[in-house]
């Protein structure tokens, strides 16, 4: 127990990485929470919450991190890097169990609604009408005789 009320000003190779660990955490919170964009809206709002908890935790921890190496009197104890990694692991249960139950049923809910909402209509059989009802249609030239230039200027005459 003396291990974890022990001061210690310095982060030893466990607390670097764990120290860096939260400041990528807080990276990702920000880019999830604010940044991240989708269509889908369930997952727009499932990236938000899972964002602000990267963004919380990564903040305590480089918070900690911080006011250790600066040496202050009671928060230079290792206890509050396994507190933060414990509450950190609780975390991460909850937005699993979260992913698997509420998460699902969501997107499962937006597919049903969202497929519903765009179901092909049967399509209509194409008629073939003159562009210009008075004019007759000109015959075509031979494929081998015309140039490009001359099919794309009879394409554009057939669509204006």
């Amino acid at each position: 127990m003396d291990y974890f009320v022990t001061p210690a000003p310095y982060l030893g190779g466990y607390g670097w990485a764990f120290f860096i660990l939260q400041a990528v955490a807080a990276a990702i919170g920000v880019y999830c929470a604010f940044f991240f964009e989708d269509n889908i809206p369930v997952r727009a709002a499932f990236a938000r919450r899972i964002g602000y908890v990267l963004l919380i935790a990564g903040l305590v921890g480089v918070t900690l991190g911080i006011l250790r190496l600066l040496n202050v009197p009671v928060l230079n104890q290792r206890f509050w890097f396994y507190a933060l990694l414990l509450a950190e692991i609780g975390a991460g249960f909850y937005i699993y169990n979260f992913a698997r139950t509420t998460y699902a049923g969501q997107m499962a809910e937006y597919k049903a609604n969202s497929s519903k909402g765009r179901q092909r209509q049967p399509q209509r059989a194409l008629t073939t009408q003159p562009v210009n009802p008075g004019v007759p249609p000109s015959e075509p030239r031979p494929m081998a005789t015309t140039s490009r230039r001359d099919a794309r200027r009879d394409r554009k005459r057939r669509k204006g």
